[in-house]
């Protein structure tokens, strides 16, 4: 969502004015493939380094260092994230790492990191991501030819001049999926032809960008709106749907005619570098103080704006959303007095998406301070989104609270998180229940922690100590809930094959009492004594306890047990109705019938 507060961008200028050559691989292969901190470093990187060049466009310095601030405030990317995402551009061999950073440390004095640009001066040129082992770098990035008019110098096709406000302005401030949707435009609006590179007129659709930028055309419609509406991009024609001759929306690059001063809201690339860079041809630069200045200028430098200064009234309203959230006095004054209310209301807003920190005032001061974008929480994988949804109702439970989660775990609690829910899904498929068990689990190390004030909730840790102990307690309420449900579930269909098994009892009963009169005798007595003991003695039963001995079914189920063996249970019961010719030959009726007694029929048979 662009930001009212924030000047719209008034549009890229003639590309010949202010751009950076950079390596066409950064667009083929580093954009569409990149985190967003990732793309964020390598581009600020390219833009430092490749900012200024010689005449056949060669970098005039070949390492870049960078500190975490300079990270920070030139290449908008979080504290959080600098470390997984420098990681991440030298594990895909995007820069290389010639001096490791390292904090202060008890004799021994911090220094910052020192990269250089991965380049690739052996392999072929690719634009495959398993096949890239550096920038493609050929022994000049400009080609000299001779034509009849004079000498021309082209670029190699492994180069392209993109303008700096794509890097000094978007990429350190949009959302991935706008840089992405902005830098395929721009890429493809830049072409080399019979009159040397120049702009043309590219329009694409949001199908086309989708499969450029491998995006679903949900976010690519999304991050159109916003480019729109930041004012980087412009809609050529709206479409039109017809069920025989429809026509797509098709999108362009916003241009200017004259190379106008973009400003940009962040700080310029380089403390004190200029903004501009030196271009093929171009005046030769001399250097002064150790820094790059161009002799002779064709348009004015790139700036920070200035910062307006709010109503009193809007000033008051902003001081008190940030008295709110926690500030002191001071600084909540400093800051409303810096940003307007929307400004501080949006990131205020913005705070639980972004990355999780211990100075959590610190974070949300430097985001108004800076005026951050809106954190991109990106698509995750399936077994990732588990993991993360694990991960989010654990904190929320162990923080107490009952709500929807606020806190977004960190990309390792997703990966951990995602591992241990594949372990709970193989003892219960369903993923319904991946919240409850956060939750449970968040809940249990609470408890764990009440003792430990120096405790911390760090899911990963809780995971390695009381993961398996978890996982038993889960096994154990399953296999109680299978018994239970077990036995609901026969007493379900036992209470169903009632009636019916109750007629076939009734019918056994009639056969049973002619042809087994003696043992049928027997069992009368037998409840005749039960009876009695009901009515006399210690136990006394109730009125309702004897009319229910009373009734039929007790009878009948009474004489099914006194005659098991020969009349099956309602569990064994075949449903069918009684086959008195098996009745004569097995159980206590053959045994009676050679003399032998009666064993099985309890102690009154």
């Amino acid at each position: 969502m662009a930001d009212e507060s924030t000047p719209a961008f008034p549009g890229f200028p003639d590309f010949r004015s202010n751009v950076t050559f950079v390596p066409i691989q950064f667009f083929t292969i580093v954009i569409p493939t990149a985190s967003r901190g990732c793309v964020r470093i390598v581009g600020y990187a390219l833009r430092k380094l490749l900012g200024w060049v010689d005449e056949l466009g060669n970098p005039t310095q070949e390492q870049v260092h960078f500190s975490y601030r300079e990270l920070i405030e030139k290449a908008g990317v979080s504290r959080d994230a600098i470390a997984d995402a420098l990681r991440e551009a030298v594990d895909k061999k995007y820069l290389r790492c010639v001096q490791t950073p390292r904090p202060d440390l008890p004799g021994q004095a911090s220094r910052h990191g020192t990269y250089v640009i991965a380049w690739n001066t052996d392999a072929p040129y690719t634009d495959r991501p398993t096949e890239f082992s550096g920038f493609y770098y050929p022994e000049a990035a400009v080609v000299t030819e001779q034509h009849p008019d004079g000498v021309r110098h082209r670029p190699k096709a492994a180069r392209k001049n993109i303008p700096n406000a794509f890097f000094d302005v978007l990429i350190p401030q949009e959302r991935l999926s706008v840089i992405r949707v902005v830098g395929a435009l721009l890429f493809y609006s830049i072409k080399w032809g019979p009159g040397g590179e120049r702009k043309v007129p590219v329009q694409l659709s949001i199908s086309q960008l989708s499969r450029l930028t491998h995006l679903s055309r949900q976010h690519v419609h999304e991050a159109l709106r916003e480019a729109q509406a930041r004012g980087y991009i412009q809609t050529v024609s709206q479409g039109r749907f017809d069920a025989h001759a429809g026509e797509a929306a098709t999108y362009a690059i916003h241009w200017v005619r004259d190379p106008t001063v973009v400003r940009a809201p962040s700080v310029p690339v380089g403390k004190g570098e200029q903004e501009r860079s030196e271009k093929v041809n171009s005046h030769p630069s001399e250097k002064v103080n150790s820094m790059s200045i161009k002799t002779e200028s064709k348009t004015q430098e790139t700036t920070a704006p200035d910062l307006q200064v709010p109503h009193p009234a809007a000033a008051a309203s902003a001081l008190e959303l940030l008295l709110k959230t926690g500030f002191d006095s001071d600084t909540a004054r400093a800051l409303a007095e810096m940003r307007p209310k929307e400004v501080i209301r949006r990131q205020i807003e913005w705070l639980p998406l972004r990355k999780s920190t211990r100075n959590r005032l610190g974070l949300l001061r430097r985001a108004i301070e800076q005026n951050w974008s809106r954190p991109e929480i990106e698509v995750l994988p399936a077994d990732q989104q588990r993991g993360r949804e694990f991960a989010r109702h654990y904190y929320a439970a162990y923080h107490g609270n009952t709500g929807e989660p606020a806190a977004e775990p960190t990309t390792r609690d997703c990966g951990v998180g995602a591992r241990f829910v594949d372990r709970l899904l193989a003892l219960d498929p369903d993923e319904q229940r991946i919240p409850e068990w956060g939750r449970q689990f968040g809940i249990r190390i609470k408890q764990r922690h009440r003792t430990d004030a120096r405790a911390r909730p760090h899911l990963c840790s809780a995971l390695v100590l009381y993961g398996d102990e978890f996982l038993q307690a889960i096994e154990r309420s399953r296999s109680v809930n299978r018994a239970k449900r077990g036995s609901q579930a026969e007493e379900a269909r036992a209470a169903e094959r009632m009636p019916a098994y109750l007629t076939f009892l009734r019918a056994m009963e009639g056969r049973l009492r002619n042809d087994e009169a003696a043992r049928y005798a027997r069992f009368l007595d037998e409840r005749r004594l039960t009876r009695q003991r009901m009515t006399g003695g210690l136990f006394l039963a109730s009125a309702d306890t004897l009319a229910r001995f009373d009734s039929e079914p007790s009878r009948l189920l009474a004489f099914a047990e006194f005659f098991r063996g020969q009349v099956p249970d309602i569990n064994t019961w075949d449903g069918h109705g009684p086959d008195i010719s098996s009745v004569r030959f097995h159980g206590p009726a053959a045994t009676e019938s050679s003399g032998m007694p009666d064993t099985r029929s309890g102690p009154l048979g």
